[in-house]
């Protein structure tokens, strides 16, 4: 079997195939995981309420996450900390929405913000306290997903991929050929299937020099690491393919770190960057066989650093021919019917 894309998506995937005892070769353009996984902002949380059956798997996708990390003796390595979120845009009324869903929510009062988090400068009236949501560093969650796939018996090479090509014997990718081939190259997907509806939306992120502790938790828009680094961000831009930083972007994000926290005013940026997330048409995750297409499937979504271990147990169970009910809502079938065209070779390859 081929997985394309090296990411944190198809990392996972390979993790648990290879742990299956399927035969999975990576394929990556370049660094593994290059492209979007390093770039991300690292939150494994439940963000908001979002229906009846995305919140309970956002729920689930943090805890499997960390007992992913306890039970591979890795929790240290991927930076991994249970520390909870505040979350300023919910109301109070969404910890009984939370509530109906399992997931753990209290609401906290502007004051009581004041005294859990000193350094943080709430606008309004309260916020959502989640004290299940997690964090991990991106690349070393990254570094320990793949290394345990590759002890596995998973292998990494890299390849571009121009297209992907359906025989009578499988189908051809890069030279290979497989019988099952699994997409999973985040906003690059499309580039390999056609009408797969996944826009890139671009996400700018900051970090400061080592600053004393200041948060204990995180909220949608500041972490601070183990290091004291504050990491600002992140943006919603929609610029297609370009990764590159917007200064402007860039110092809206600064204004409102120094709006929020007192103590970034005198700060030094270290680094920008950003990544290109994967954004579903319909905000959910695709993932699982695509529609006409035997053998192919694809898995993409925004949320990676949450959602990869929970998509990949399940998709692999599809993969070794059996059925799992709950990607049903996620099924790529769902956007259209009949057999799908597979794009040419485009100018730029995976």
């Amino acid at each position: 079997m081929l997985i394309i894309g090296g990411g944190i998506i198809g990392s996972a995937i390979a993790l648990h195939c290879a742990r299956r005892g399927l035969a999975v070769r990576v394929l990556d353009r370049g660094e593994p995981g290059g492209g979007t996984t390093p770039r991300s902002f690292g939150l494994v949380d439940v963000l908001s309420p979002a229906g009846p059956i995305y919140t309970p798997v956002r729920g689930q996708a943090v805890r499997e996450t960390g007992e992913w990390l306890a039970a591979a003796s890795a929790a240290a390595q991927a930076q991994w900390r249970v520390c909870g979120s505040l979350n300023p845009g919910l109301g109070p009324e969404a910890v009984l929405e939370f509530a109906r869903y399992g997931v753990r929510a209290h609401w906290w009062s502007a004051e009581r913000v004041r005294a859990e988090e000193p350094a943080l400068r709430l606008r309004g009236p309260g916020a959502i306290h989640l004290p299940d949501d997690a964090c991990v560093r991106p690349a070393a969650y990254l570094r320990v997903v793949r290394d345990a796939a590759q002890r596995q018996g998973a292998i990494w090479e890299e390849a571009a991929v121009p297209a992907i090509r359906e025989t009578p014997t499988g189908w051809v990718v890069a030279g290979r050929t497989a019988r099952r081939v699994v997409v999973a190259a985040g906003v690059w997907s499309p580039r390999l299937v056609r009408g797969l509806p996944v826009d890139p939306v671009r996400g700018t992120i900051l970090e400061t020099a080592p600053l004393p502790p200041l948060l204990r938790r995180y909220t949608p828009d500041w972490r601070q690491m183990a290091d004291g680094r504050v990491w600002i961000g992140t943006s919603h831009e929609h610029v297609g393919l370009d990764a590159t930083p917007d200064p402007a972007v860039a110092e809206r994000l600064w204004a409102a770190g120094v709006a929020g926290l007192r103590a970034l005013a005198g700060a030094r940026i270290e680094r920008t960057w950003a990544g290109l997330r994967p954004m579903p048409a319909d905000g959910l995750p695709i993932c699982g066989p695509w529609p006409g297409a035997e053998g192919l499937f694809v898995c993409v979504t925004h949320s990676g650093i949450t959602l990869a271990q929970w998509l990949a147990r399940r998709l692999v169970t599809v993969l070794a021919g059996q059925e799992a009910a709950e990607l049903q809502p996620f099924s790529p079938g769902r956007f259209r019917r009949g057999r799908p065209p597979l794009r040419s070779p485009p100018a730029a390859p995976y």
